[in-house]
C-alpha cells in the first residue's frame, strides 16, 4: 500500500469516525418525524430548509410552502444549479420559478466533481448563476 492509499484510507476512517461521533451527539437533541418524508426534523431551529435537484423530479412548490409540523415550515431552499464543468440541472429554472412563486427564499449550489479542475467548475457555476435574479436574505 503506497502513501497515497494510506492517506485516503485514513481520511475515510476519519470521516466515518466523525459521522459516528456526530450521530451519538445528535441522539441528545430533540427532533420530530416528518411523516410525509420519513425524516427527522430538528426542533427549535430558527428556519428549516431543503435542498433540491432533478433527482426529486417535478416539485410541487405549493405543497412545500404549505408543509407545517409543530408550527415549523420550510423557510428556504437550496437548488442545485450545476455539476462539474458542463451540467446544468434540468430542473433548476423550474425550481427557482416555483420557489419564487411561493415566496420561498432560495439560493443555488454546485455539485463539485473532484476529478475536474476546481477553478473551471467555479467559473462555470458563476456563469450559469448570472441567468437568475435571486437572493437569500433575512
Amino acid at each position: 500500500m503506497n502513501l497515497r492509499s494510506k492517506l485516503i484510507s485514513l481520511f475515510i476512517l476519519a470521516v466515518i469516525l466523525l459521522f459516528v461521533w456526530l450521530m451519538i451527539q445528535n441522539k441528545s437533541k430533540k427532533s420530530y418525524l416528518y411523516p410525509d418524508f420519513g425524516i427527522d426534523v430538528p426542533e427549535n431551529y430558527q428556519s428549516l430548509g431543503i435542498d433540491v435537484s432533478h433527482y426529486q423530479g417535478e416539485i410541487n412548490w405549493a405543497e412545500v410552502s404549505a408543509m407545517t409540523i409543530l408550527d415549523d415550515s420550510i423557510g428556504f431552499a437550496f437548488i442545485k444549479l450545476t455539476e462539474g464543468t458542463s451540467l446544468v440541472d434540468d430542473q433548476a429554472m423550474r425550481n427557482a420559478e416555483g420557489a419564487t412563486e411561493e415566496e420561498i427564499l432560495f439560493g443555488f449550489y454546485h455539485f463539485f466533481r473532484p476529478s475536474l479542475e476546481a477553478k473551471s467548475q467555479a467559473l462555470f457555476f458563476c456563469d450559469q448563476s448570472k441567468e437568475f435574479d435571486y437572493t437569500l436574505r433575512q
